[in-house]
This record gives C-alpha cells, sequence and structure tokens, in this order.
C-alpha cells in the first residue's frame, strides 16, 4: 500500500511540474507564431506565486476545511483522488475566469473610448486601493474583512458519491476568493484583458489555480497519513493574518503607485531593471528568443515623458510609494503609543521600552527607503542606460551596414561611418582643397514652384572639378543637403545626384513656404565627412515668411506617433550630453527600420545659423534611440529628429520629422547637480520627520527597564 501511495503521490508532482512545463512549451511556440507577442515567463511566476500564498487569506483559507476532512479516514487511494477531485474542480472553474476575462476584455476596453494604458492604469489604481485597505483591515488599522462563505452547499452535490461530490465541491467552491483582495489577482486579471488572447488568459489562471490548490492538495495528504496540519494553521492564524497584511502592504502600495504614475514611471524609477536583472527575465527571454528564431522586443531605455494618470508628475511616484509603504507602520506605532494610557503601569513601561525601539526602527527603514527608491535606484538605472548608451552601436543599422558591399574606397555604404573625421567650412570662406559651391538655378527661387539646386564639387586649389567616384558613400548617399528657414520652422533633408557635367551634383526641391533659408552639404572624401555652409537664398512667394515660435516643450506628435525628448534642462556647454528619444504609437513601443543607414538622423542647428550639427545613433534599444552631442557654443538651439517607423506607410525616402528647441548653458562653476541635492535633501527630510515624530514620543528621561528575574 505504501508503494502505491508514494507512486501517486509521485505521479501528482509529476502531473503538475510536466504540466507546467507543457504549457509553458506552447507559450514559447506561440511567441515563434505571432513574432514575439506573448505575456511573457515573468507573467506566469507571478501568477503561480499568487496562487501559493492565496492559501493564506481569510477568503480561501476555508477551503482547506472542506478538502481535509473529505479526504480523511478514506484511505491513501480513495483520499488521494478526493483530493485531487476537489482540485480539478477548483482549477476548472478558475481557468474560466480567464477566458472569460480575455473574451470580454477588448469589448470593455474599446467601448471605454480610451487607451489601453490609461484603463490598466484605472483598474491597477483600483485593484491597489482595494488591496491596500484589504492589508490595513488584516493589520487591525482599519475595520474592513473580506466576506467568506459559510452555507451549506446545494443539496444536489451532498447527495452525490465522495469523488463525485468533491469534483462538484471544487466547482462550487472555485468562485470563493476570486474577488479575494490579493494583490495580484486583479494584477493578472488587467494582464488577461488587455491581451484580449483567450488562450493566454486561459493558460495564465490555470497556472495560477495550479498554485492555489497545491497548499491545499498538501493539507490533504497529511491529513491522509494522520498528520491534521489545520491545527497549526488555527493556532498561528492570527500570525499569518499579520504576516500577509504586512506583506500586502508593499505589494498592494506598489500597485497603487503603478496605478497613479503608470508603467513608465517604473522603467524610470530603476526598480523594473533591478527586477529583471534579479530574475533573468532578460537573459532568458533572449536565449529563447533565439532558439526560437524572432525577435525580443523587451528592452527598455530612459522614457522621457511618463505619462501618467491626471497628468501627476513621475518624479512623485518615487515618494509616494514610500510614503505608502511607511504609512502603515507610523499608524501602527501611532496607535500603539494612544492606547498606552489604558494599560496598566507595569505595562505601560514595557511599551514604552517596545516603542522606542521601534520609532528608531522606523525611522531606519523610512530613511533606508528613501534613499533607495528616491535616489540609489532611478540613478542607477540612468547611468547604466547612458553608459550602454555609449558603448553599443545601434544593433539595426549595424546589421544593415553588413549587408552592404564596400565600394571602390573600402568604405561601407551602410551604417555609421564610426572611424570618419569630420570638417565644418563656410563655402565663402574655402580658397584651397575641397570644396562645394551651391546655387539656384533660376534665381530667384519661388515658393511652391520645382527650383533646381545644384551643388559644384571641385578641388579650389587645382581649379577643377571633383569626380563623383571619389565621393565616398556616407549613409548610402554621396551628398546630404539640409536646409532650413530662418525662423527654423521649415526643415529639409534632400540628396542631390550627379549629372553628366563632372563634378554637378543637382535636385528638383519645392520650398513650401517663401523666406530666408539657409543649405548646408556634406561629402565624403579621403574618410573626412566635410560640411560647407552656404550663403542665404531669399525665397520669394505668397505667404508669411517667419513666424519664430520657441517653446521648449519635450512631446511633439509626428504622425501618428508620440515622440519624447529625454535631455538635460538646460543641457551643459562644454561636455557629452545625452540626448535620447522614445516613440510611441497607439499599440505602445515603435520599433525602428533603418533611414538611409541609421535608425534617426539628428541635425541640430543653431537659431543664429553659426553652429551646425548632423548626428547618428550611438544605441538604439526596442523604441529608444540615444546620441551623445557635444556643443561648441551655448544658446537656443533646434534639433530636428528623423525616422522611419518600422511598417509605417512612407515612401522609399520618406521620413517622419519631430523638432524640438534646445537650450544650452555655460557650466556653472561651483553648482550643485541634483545627484548631490537628492541625497542632501533626502536626510534633511529624515532628520525633520524624526525630530517632528520624536517630539510625541513621552518617554521619561530617568527610565530604566527593569532586569529580567
Amino acid at each position: 500500500m505504501k508503494t502505491v501511495f508514494t507512486f501517486l503521490i509521485v505521479g501528482l508532482l509529476f502531473f503538475i511540474i510536466g504540466g507546467l512545463l507543457f504549457f509553458l512549451f506552447f507559450d514559447f511556440a506561440s511567441l515563434a507564431k505571432d513574432g514575439g507577442a506573448h505575456i511573457g515567463l515573468g507573467w506566469y511566476a507571478l501568477s503561480y506565486a499568487a496562487g501559493l500564498t492565496m492559501i493564506v487569506l481569510p477568503c480561501t483559507l476555508p477551503l482547506a476545511f472542506v478538502v481535509v476532512p473529505l479526504s480523511m479516514g478514506k484511505g491513501p487511494v480513495k483520499g488521494l483522488s478526493i483530493a485531487l477531485a476537489f482540485g480539478v474542480g477548483v482549477v476548472a472553474t478558475l481557468s474560466m475566469y480567464g477566458v472569460v476575462t480575455a473574451y470580454l476584455g477588448n469589448a470593455a476596453i474599446s467601448g471605454l473610448g480610451a487607451s489601453i494604458e490609461t484603463v490598466k492604469n484605472y483598474m491597477y489604481l483600483f485593484a491597489g486601493l482595494f488591496a491596500y485597505v484589504f492589508a490595513l483591515g488584516e493589520l487591525g488599522l482599519v475595520k474592513f474583512r473580506m466576506p467568506t462563505y459559510s452555507g451549506a452547499y446545494p443539496m444536489f452535490i451532498q447527495r452525490q458519491k465522495d469523488v463525485i461530490k468533491a469534483l462538484m465541491l471544487g466547482l462550487f467552491l472555485g468562485n470563493i476568493g476570486i474577488g479575494c483582495p490579493h494583490p495580484a489577482t486583479p494584477f493578472i486579471l488587467t494582464r488577461i484583458a488587455t491581451s484580449g488572447d483567450i488562450y493566454e488568459g486561459w493558460l495564465l489562471f490555470f497556472v495560477h489555480a495550479i498554485g492555489r490548490i497545491l497548499p491545499l492538495l498538501l493539507l490533504a495528504i497529511l491529513g491522509i497519513i494522520g498528520v491534521n496540519a489545520l491545527s497549526f494553521v488555527v493556532t498561528h492564524k492570527e500570525k499569518i493574518e499579520r504576516a500577509t497584511g504586512w506583506g500586502m502592504v508593499f505589494v498592494a502600495g506598489f500597485i497603487l503607485t503603478l496605478g497613479l504614475f503608470s508603467h513608465d514611471w517604473w522603467v524610470n524609477s530603476g526598480q523594473h531593471t533591478l527586477f529583471e536583472e534579479i530574475v533573468q527575465e532578460q537573459r532568458f527571454t533572449t536565449s529563447i528568443a533565439e532558439n526560437l528564431g524572432v525577435e525580443n522586443v523587451h528592452r527598455h531605455g530612459p522614457i522621457a515623458v511618463p505619462q501618467t494618470l491626471f497628468d501627476l508628475p513621475w518624479q512623485l511616484g518615487n515618494w509616494f510609494l514610500v510614503f505608502v509603504w511607511v504609512l502603515p507602520f507610523w499608524w501602527y506605532y501611532r496607535r500603539k503609543k494612544a492606547g498606552l494610557s489604558a494599560l496598566p503601569d507595569d505595562e505601560q513601561r514595557v511599551w514604552r521600552a517596545k516603542l522606542t525601539t521601534l520609532f528608531w526602527n522606523y525611522i531606519l527603514l523610512t530613511a533606508l527607503l528613501l534613499l533607495l527608491v528616491v535616489y540609489v535606484l532611478p540613478t542607477r538605472f540612468y547611468q547604466q542606460s547612458l553608459s550602454e548608451s555609449m558603448m553599443h552601436d545601434d544593433a539595426e543599422t549595424v546589421a544593415h551596414a553588413h549587408e552592404d558591399e564596400p565600394d571602390d574606397h573600402g568604405m561601407e555604404m551602410g551604417g555609421d561611418q564610426v572611424h570618419a573625421t569630420s570638417a565644418y567650412h563656410e563655402e565663402v570662406d574655402v580658397t584651397e582643397g575641397a570644396a562645394v559651391n551651391f546655387s539656384v538655378a533660376l534665381a530667384p527661387a519661388q515658393a511652391e514652384n520645382n527650383e533646381a539646386l545644384l551643388f559644384y564639387v571641385n578641388d579650389k586649389t587645382l581649379g577643377v572639378p571633383i569626380a563623383t567616384s571619389s565621393l565616398q558613400l556616407n549613409h548610402e548617399k554621396r551628398m546630404h543637403v539640409l536646409g532650413v528657414r530662418s525662423d527654423m520652422n521649415e526643415f529639409f533633408h534632400i540628396h542631390p545626384e550627379s549629372t553628366s557635367t563632372p563634378g554637378l551634383f543637382g535636385i528638383s526641391h519645392v520650398f513650401a513656404n517663401p523666406g530666408i533659408y539657409k543649405l548646408w552639404s556634406e561629402i565624403m572624401l579621403g574618410g573626412t565627412v566635410h560640411t560647407f555652409g552656404h550663403a542665404p537664398i531669399d525665397v520669394e512667394g505668397d505667404g508669411v515668411r517667419d513666424e519664430k515660435e520657441v517653446s521648449f516643450g519635450r512631446t511633439v506628435t509626428a504622425g501618428a506617433y508620440d515622440v519624447s525628448l529625454l535631455a538635460g534642462a538646460p543641457l551643459m556647454l562644454g561636455k557629452s550630453e545625452p540626448i535620447a528619444f522614445d516613440i510611441h504609437g497607439s499599440e505602445g513601443e515603435v520599433m525602428l527600420e533603418n533611414y538611409i543607414g541609421a535608425a534617426m538622423h539628428l541635425t541640430i542647428i543653431k537659431d543664429d545659423w553659426k553652429q551646425f550639427i548632423h548626428a547618428h545613433p550611438d544605441a538604439s534599444r526596442g523604441h529608444g534611440v540615444a546620441f551623445s552631442v557635444q556643443f561648441p557654443e551655448a544658446g537656443r538651439y533646434k534639433a530636428f529628429a528623423q525616422f522611419r517607423p518600422r511598417g509605417a506607410e512612407l515612401g522609399e525616402e520618406e521620413a517622419l520629422l519631430a523638432a524640438f528647441w534646445l537650450e544650452v548653458k555655460d557650466a556653472q562653476p561651483g553648482g550643485i547637480s541634483s545627484r548631490v541635492l537628492l541625497p542632501i535633501f533626502s536626510v534633511v527630510s529624515i532628520l525633520l520627520l524624526g525630530l517632528l515624530v520624536r517630539r510625541y514620543l513621552d518617554v521619561p528621561k530617568d527610565f530604566k527597564p527593569k532586569k529580567p528575574s
């Protein structure tokens, strides 16, 4: 009999573990099928862990008092069969909630007329509030208890035989606790609803149900072999509830903050990156993606302007998170202190000593959380992101460059010319060496007309044209021409082609509006990129010639996409400044395809036209593109970022344009950076908080705790 019983136990474990691996395999198979859109292993781990921890909640624990008595005294085989039947019933009911949630998710969200992210944030907000109040109730700080089912079971279930009765009870009681405020449950339901995938919804809640019944089955098996573990649970029920309450404070506080300040805040807070490093999710998903031959799209860089509910400043999210975490501790402390007067004198002295210890422990906890959450993690995240940007080239651009063949001069035809030097010239100042002379074929130029723009590449020293074959390909082109109107509103990037005349390049261009324009041309010769600034031209025509407006907003719309700028405000002169762009569409993160050999082209022009910068990415992480720019002068600049979203309907050489004003200032000697001010401010805040709380702590100066007898 023992052999049979052991075999059944091993079979049960094999079924559970094997089943999880089986369904996870099909999850990764679906990853290969849909090109990378999947829920992810982290969600299954969360769902499974949430199911395991549900056993300590007051709306789930009563199930143990159903399955254990049903299984005890029936013999090992029948007892285990009853326990398994009960578990199958619970799993079947719970997994159907995943199906229903996924089925209704898309319809409900689309009917609200809001973006998926906004709806998710509201759901997280309400779930976090509910769970937070529940946690306070478990700690006895507020009067709130979840209702539990205590009625009689339907008669048609009670009349069934043992195994069938257990199965039907599982189906019936599987509904108990679905609304129980375990923070992860609404979190998981929200994820299922926004995915709208019935299979993934069922699978995610199936894994959750497996985790939920395992502790129940363990208690039942212990009961079958004669160990009544329920007595331990009942004896320590209060401690279990209190531990659950304190643990839930942290989880519920996080979900509440996530709802208010959004997933973008979580990324910028540095907590997201730390969590992924701990569980090695990036390494695991990358390995899976490589084995399946799909792209791993799970990448995160700094998000320039995180979107939050009610347009709250995202930086407040870190402070708010610490506040909701430490509030119950100080609430508990104040409540215990307020109740001292009702205690006998001896107990008062004991509790005063305890409260003194609690006070300084809570001060230390508050200080550590402020330092870690408000300063250390965000600073670490930004430094790490900047380091990655400086160390790695854009992966897509490099891949594109490797596909191209070198031209006659051995230079790459695509990708960033990382080894090329650069030189800037004003056309009027060039008297020797290479030069580009610009003219309009039929001056004066007219707005809204096809104007022939001519560029003559020649050697001033020799007085001869430079052969087209001598020019090296620079980002797939032998010549780039960039132009802007005096108000910095009209920008264009074009590529003249060589003509039958030696050294002469030409292109037909339409100036959209009249005004004064300045053009810059770029060629690569002998491994050096030469940029020539040409004399301004007057484009005639009807319409406004200049309407300069300066705004330092950090988010603009380009086509159907929102582009956010991540950069210092102001930028500082004399050092390499990190500048990044974050691109989102209606479906979230946007992947980019190469535009003329790079993920993005960035042109930065000073508003007096005295400085011109044409840069290409240092790195590209998913939807984010990062640059390093050193500004030669202080003043106002305008940045023009050109990019092509993957799958966008654009012409072969067309790109979307996002423009931002930048302010560059001289570095102030002796200034204190925010990295220094933040920890100083945190320490001062902690000390002030300690003094305020200490003021209300009434401990006699001559108090000495009694020595133990």
